[in-house]
């Protein structure tokens, strides 16, 4: 049997799962604000041990509207720093 739980308190978020995906059992989500705005989140993943098996930072940036039109992320120990950029067409 397979089933998810989740817990959501201010700004942290677990995810805890009794099927554990290949890489994680455990996921925390760390949400970073500016004026009231999701600027950032940190995903961190960990096996059934607690070891931490992936771990990604991603901050996002806004227009003057609010809309995502990027994405800068690192994952553990600085390596793939990535930068995605978004286009909204009217």
């Amino acid at each position: 049997m397979f089933f998810e739980i989740t817990f959501s308190k201010a700004l942290v978020e677990q995810k805890i799962t009794t099927q554990p995906t290949p890489k994680a059992h455990f996921i925390h989500w760390h949400y970073i604000l500016a004026g009231g705005t999701r600027v950032g989140v940190e995903t961190i993943a960990a096996d059934s041990g607690g070891t931490i098996t992936a771990d990604t930072l991603r901050f996002f940036v806004h227009d003057e509207v609010g809309s995502v039109i990027a994405t800068v992320t690192e994952s553990l120990g600085g390596a793939n720093q990535a930068l995605a950029l978004y286009s909204y067409d009217a």
